[in-house]
């Protein structure tokens, strides 16, 4: 069942406290702060330390940037999360991923004409989201082209979008 509205709003701008503000605006008082961000202000020590690591995960880690938007949607779409979707469809798409790619996420690591690599990660979040494990033959597939950071980076960036 899911909700038609959301049972933590996001929290007003004029309600921030001086350390949410400080996390979302930064040096640019009044720019644009994303729904998810804008509901950990009610809880500053939370939203600190989940954009730190946040940030690692959508901006820095190890994968490259179409290895992160082929993960995140299909882990967007196995949970239905429309806030996901939309947001990462758009960044998919500014990363080079085609409308076709992005239309094959939705079927996974079955849907033809995706290379190993793809088919690989697809494999390991379909893996790690059904059975909160990733087999042996998808570990190794996964090896023969990450390093055990990337592949660390696959597996957090499984939960950091998860969790969201």
């Amino acid at each position: 069942m899911r909700l038609q509205k959301p049972r933590v709003s996001p929290l007003p701008r004029d309600q921030w406290s001086e350390d949410v503000r400080k996390v979302l605006e930064g040096d640019e008082p009044g720019r644009k702060v994303k729904r998810v961000f804008s509901t950990l202000a009610h809880h500053s020590d939370l939203l600190t330390k989940f954009h730190v690591f946040g940030s690692h995960i959508r901006f820095t880690s190890t994968l490259n940037p179409k290895m992160r938007q082929i993960i995140i949607l299909r882990t967007g779409w196995i949970h239905q999360c429309e806030y996901e979707w939309a947001q990462h469809r758009d960044a998919g798409i500014q990363v080079g991923m085609t409308e076709d790619e992005i239309e094959r996420v939705k079927i996974g690591f079955s849907a033809p004409e995706w290379p190993n690599e793809e088919v690989s990660l697809l494999q390991a979040t379909e893996e790690l989201l059904g059975d909160a494990f990733i087999t042996d033959s998808t570990w190794e597939s996964l090896s023969t082209f990450l390093s055990v950071q990337q592949i660390m980076d696959v597996i957090f960036t499984i939960g950091q979008y998860s969790m969201v």
